[in-house]
């Protein structure tokens, strides 16, 4: 078997070579790579098929990504750019949750708990809790060895065959939590909140308050924001049941990068100011 591990993975490397040398798993190969998707993957030697993938958080960098969106960002990646059944990409949540400080997060373990709860029922992600690096290490080396030893059993693989109504709706969502995105979750109807929300500033949420939810498109956002120029500084949205208003950032952003037309500038030369004199 192979464990392929993500180059920015230095420590679990070292950690890993060390576990195999000790159990003396001659048949696993470590091997580093940079990863798209996963901190890890188990695959076959021959034919390289993946077995295993594995996203691999520490609490405290699942507190911070639920805090900054990306959290629910890298959920929909794995759910979409990977092959195998969700089951088979399992999430390793590494240290104790009870023991998150508040002094350096907002998030308390009733948050982890929920995302969690979030990954295994409502996507379809298996969660492996674990003690620490070391507990994290023998877990993968023992999947990847259990699997290698009975690989003449068939694994499950759910039926994946009623996924139109979930993509469906993951497209209309994905614009909430994504910044930077995998173009098959693209549609016609989040395009430009996906695009207006590039400009610094403006989050998701607020993108999606100036589209209208979509049925704007930014085409006709710029038209209204260059024909009514108080559009902006009047503009109100709900926001946990308050009204508010965009913030300074956000105009500026707008301004800046969607209505700010360039100069023309007319390079003039003799022959060129000749034919101007003509006029």
């Amino acid at each position: 078997m192979n464990i392929i591990v993500d180059n920015r993975e230095k420590g679990l490397v070292k950690l890993l070579n060390a576990y195999k040398f000790m159990n003396e798993f001659d048949h696993i190969n470590i091997q580093i790579e940079q990863l798209p998707i996963g901190d890890i993957i188990i695959k076959d030697r021959d034919g390289g098929e993946e077995r295993i993938v594995f996203e691999r958080k520490h609490v405290s960098d699942l507190a911070s990504s639920i805090v900054d969106g990306r959290y629910k960002e890298q959920s929909y990646r794995l759910d979409g750019s990977c092959h195998l059944a969700n089951h088979n990409i399992i999430y390793i949540v590494e240290g104790s949750i009870t023991s998150l400080n508040p002094k350096f997060t907002k998030v308390k373990p009733a948050a982890i708990y929920s995302a969690i709860c979030s990954l295994q029922y409502f996507k379809g992600f298996s969660v492996m809790k674990t003690t620490n690096m070391e507990e994290t290490c023998e877990y993968i080396l023992r999947m990847a060895d259990k699997i290698y030893r009975e690989k003449h059993i068939v694994a499950y693989y759910a039926n994946k065959g009623q996924e139109s109504t979930h993509q469906q709706a993951q497209a209309q969502e994905y614009c909430d939590v994504v910044k930077r995105i995998k173009k098959d979750n693209i549609t016609p109807e989040n395009i430009g909140i996906i695009m207006l929300s590039q400009v610094p500033g403006v989050s998701s949420a607020v993108a999606k308050a100036l589209l209208d939810g979509g049925n704007k498109t930014l085409f006709e956002f710029v038209g209204e924001c260059r024909t009514n120029h108080v559009f902006l500084s009047e503009f109100t949205y709900e926001q946990g049941g308050k009204q508010k208003k965009l913030s300074r950032t956000a105009i500026e952003g707008i301004d800046k990068y969607l209505l700010r037309e360039k100069e023309v500038i007319i390079c003039v030369n003799d022959e060129t100011d000749e034919k101007l004199n003509d006029l």
